[in-house]
């Protein structure tokens, strides 16, 4: 396959066979330049075309390209190239990037310019979907842009920099050097939750709860998949027999999971009977959509309460009594929490908590590392010398969930302890 780079255009394949060749004109509009009967014919033409097209620019006196246009090429061959996060690439465009930069001419950003931008993102208030208003449609609130937004903006900012100084639009990246302080937009508690064993079992037997979207809360609360992790499970990566039931996770909604790994996850035997009591054929995905086909990024199971077209739409979650906010997402912030804390089985230290979910780095498990029942409990316990007692009820105190009522069987069917090292204890950061 001939080598492409950025700025050649592309070369996109027919059902006829043939190749149909592409450029980004300026403004980020995408033009076809007519078929070819191979890739590399295609190509060969795009590129002529694309040097054309910036010889011209170049030649009309005072014309200059503007971030806005640079942007949207960016974006639009990220798009092409099938680059996992697009969608939420071009909404920090839209939101943060283009109203406040757009219209600067690409070689006359500076460093200081991206270090006022940062202090004026910082500066701006998040934005809330509009309940009951058309799709997209957001307004702003009173809470203050987390700096986890604002990083995201910077990152982006930063590629389409960088993408033009690497096609001589630039000498250098502004960007180099440029952070985002830490400071007055730290929590004061933490931005996720998790379900207590008395919420997680007022879901396994509301009766109110059709049986396959109660299937879905289960399997998500005991594996810990992410949302796409379970649209796009199928039937084929599904153990339920023998002696490891497990899930093997290999894609993520239309792509690869997160990590770009795939990992293998043990099916706790409630998991294991939520999944053995699906009707149907052991074919396909697992939780398909209402016609068939994979659920949408949109889709949450009916879980959170939501408005359509006649009026709301209580959530599930409502039908189990759980009135607090808790999303989607924090189903998985659930199995993390119990995993760590020792709940179903004995604790998993946070290395093995990482692997059973699927991060990248252990970083990103460290915010569970103060659920872990041994960490402070250990520590008082070998101060004061009062033994296992003392140990037992800082832990209990340190936790908002119920351990009397939570269920902790030895070794789960199907889980052998030396498969996560199970009985070591977690990390102390």
């Amino acid at each position: 396959m001939p080598r492409r780079t950025y700025g050649d255009g592309s070369a996109e394949p027919l059902p006829s066979g043939r190749w149909r060749a592409r450029i980004l004109a300026p403004g980020g509009r995408r033009v076809s330049l007519g078929t070819y009967p191979t890739e590399a014919e295609a190509l060969a033409v795009a590129r002529a075309a694309t040097r054309t097209v910036a010889s011209r620019a170049a030649a009309v006196p005072g014309s200059t390209l503007t971030l806005a246009d640079w942007g949207a090429q960016w974006l639009d061959r990220r798009d092409l190239d099938g680059i996992r996060g697009i969608t939420q690439e071009r909404s920090v465009w839209r939101t943060h990037i283009a109203p406040r930069l757009g219209a600067l001419p690409v070689r006359e950003i500076t460093r200081a310019q991206v270090v006022r931008w940062v202090a004026d993102v910082r500066d701006s208030r998040a934005r809330a979907s509009v309940r009951g208003g058309p799709v997209g449609a957001h307004a702003p609130t009173a809470r203050p842009l987390s700096r986890q937004v604002v990083l995201h903006a910077l990152r982006v900012l930063r590629g389409v920099l960088r993408a033009a100084r690497d096609a001589g639009h630039l000498h250098a990246d502004p960007t180099d050097g440029v952070q985002v302080p830490k400071g007055r937009q730290g929590r004061t508690e933490d931005a996720w939750t998790y379900l207590t064993p008395a919420e997680i079992a007022a879901i396994e037997r509301c009766a109110t709860i059709p049986d396959p979207e109660r299937a879905i809360y289960t399997v998500a609360v005991y594996t810990g998949l992410r949302q796409g992790e379970l649209w796009a499970l199928r039937w084929e990566d599904v153990t339920l027999g023998g002696a490891r039931p497990e899930i093997t996770v290999r894609a993520s909604h239309a792509g690869p999971t997160k990590s770009g790994k795939v990992r293998r996850v043990p099916l706790l035997p409630q998991a294991l009977d939520a999944l053995a009591r699906l009707p149907g054929a052991r074919t396909g995905r697992v939780f398909p959509g209402q016609t068939g086909g994979q659920r949408t990024k949109r889709d949450d199971g009916r879980w959170a309460p939501a408005r359509r077209a006649g009026g709301p739409i209580n959530g599930y979650r409502l039908r189990a009594g759980i009135t607090r906010r808790v999303r989607f997402h924090d189903l998985r912030h659930t199995c993390a929490s119990h995993l760590a804390m020792g709940t179903w089985l004995p604790p998993l230290s946070l290395v093995e908590v990482a692997q059973w979910l699927g991060h990248s780095s252990v970083s990103v498990t460290e915010r569970y590392a103060h659920l872990c029942p041994d960490r402070l409990a250990g520590r008082v316990a070998e101060a004061l010398g009062r033994g296992q007692s003392v140990g037992i009820q800082i832990a209990h105190a340190a936790s908002p969930l119920d351990h009397e009522t939570a269920s902790k069987p030895a070794s789960p069917a199907g889980i052998e302890p030396a498969t996560f090292g199970l009985g070591s204890r977690c990390s102390i950061h």
